[in-house]
């Protein structure tokens, strides 16, 4: 199947799943995996790059960025894992019209910028 990880992970689950491609769907969710796990390998080499060059401070913020990536891998793999063991007969965000690609000429959503486009739900002031 010929994935590109994580650049072209999110084209190839949209694709797979609206062409119905299980097969594809399967091989996703195993790509998923060796994803997280790189993750967490990048997050621990970066760690250390980190601390030996500054102080701890700072890192915080590349903890929460980290994190949150490894815990949206994690329920893509959940999400994918449950579809298809047919707990699920549709996954729901798959269904939806993809958004704008923020870098294209009309600014698409957030105009680039993290706050504005890591959800299309308000994150604060709730």
């Amino acid at each position: 199947m010929g994935v590109t990880p994580k650049a072209g992970f999110g084209v190839q689950l949209k694709a797979a799943y609206d062409s119905k491609d299980r097969r594809a769907l399967a091989q996703l969710l195993k790509v998923s995996n060796e994803l997280t796990d790189d993750l967490e390998n990048l997050r621990l080499a970066h760690q250390k790059v980190w601390l030996t060059y500054n102080k701890i401070f700072g890192w915080e913020v590349l903890d929460i960025r980290y994190g949150g990536t490894i815990a949206r891998m994690r329920t893509v793999q959940m999400r994918l894992d449950t579809y298809l063991n047919d707990e699920l007969t549709v996954i729901e965000e798959l269904e939806e019209e993809k958004l704008p690609d923020p870098s294209s000429k009309n600014h698409g959503i957030g105009r680039g910028m993290y706050k504005d486009i890591a959800s299309t739900s308000k994150l604060s002031g709730v």
